[in-house]
């Protein structure tokens, strides 16, 4: 996690809910089948993944045990959606002194891992820069233990779909200039853009990162949009993903637009 933007690179995005099945349904409805993930050590939770050929993903997660897991609880018991993204280091301990020596907070690193179904461990360190719900504004940090590909592999049908990666995260936010103000602190030199966007679902005041895989948007009052931070607070909102056969999507996008009820 460097200011550099060949350098932030996001790792994965979550998407939370109640029911790791209708999570991993939704996807199945447009032809994506995620991968079954395994259960995670630390918390009372399993996830699913849709991996990419170039090595990011998106996570389902959904409780698979009762209690209260110690990241996203509200998030999943509130069928929330997106809810946070993690960006990839190579040192963690030398990015969580960065961060802190900028007079931002930062929980960790701590250790956690996952069995997968073929048994096999991964292992990795989360540190979270910031305050609120881990990832949702600023991004959590990743480091692996054990080799990334015990982490995600990618997904043959989202490849088979066009789909190559995530390009970035829109995050929908109380206060722009606020919000604006924590990531020009957390990655020193990056040069915010401001445009208003009248119409569709991002309407509002937003600021976008030439050097960053993000957009910030503090909506209009009384959009959905405006809505849903009202409910939840400060949050991704949605997640871009890349095409690596934009024409390959556009098929697949319109089969599944002209394929016939059952």
């Amino acid at each position: 996690m460097e200011p550099a933007s060949d350098e932030v690179q996001i790792d994965h995005v979550t998407i939370a809910g109640s029911d790791l099945d209708r999570l991993e349904a939704a996807f199945e409805s447009v032809g994506i089948d995620p991968d079954y993930g395994g259960s995670h050590d630390e918390m009372p939770t399993h996830m699913s993944i849709i991996g990419f050929e170039d090595t990011t993903y998106i996570e389902l997660i959904a409780k698979d045990e009762v209690g209260t897991a110690p990241l996203w609880n509200d998030a999943m018991e509130g069928d929330v959606g997106p809810c946070a993204w993690a960006v990839r280091t190579s040192d963690i301990d030398r990015d969580v002194s960065r961060l802190q020596a900028t007079g931002l907070q930062v929980d960790g690193p701590h250790d956690y891992s996952r069995e997968r179904p073929d048994g096999k461990i991964s292992r990795w360190q989360l540190a979270f820069p910031g305050e609120g719900e881990p990832g949702s504004v600023l991004p959590f940090l990743i480091e692996d233990e054990t080799p990334l590909e015990r982490r995600v592999q990618p997904t043959p049908s989202a490849e088979a779909a066009g789909f190559g990666g995530i390009d970035s995260v829109v995050i929908a936010v109380s206060d722009l200039e606020t919000s604006v103000s924590t990531f020009e602190t957390a990655f020193e030199g990056v040069d915010p853009t401001h445009r208003s966007v009248s119409t569709g679902p991002f309407a509002g005041s937003t600021a976008t990162f030439s050097e960053l895989p993000v957009s910030l948007v503090e909506p209009g009052a009384g959009s959905a949009l405006s809505e849903r931070l009202d409910t939840i607070g400060d949050s991704p909102c949605a997640f871009v993903l890349e095409a690596s056969s934009p024409e390959t999507v556009r098929e697949h996008v319109g089969a599944l637009q002209t394929k016939p009820c059952d």
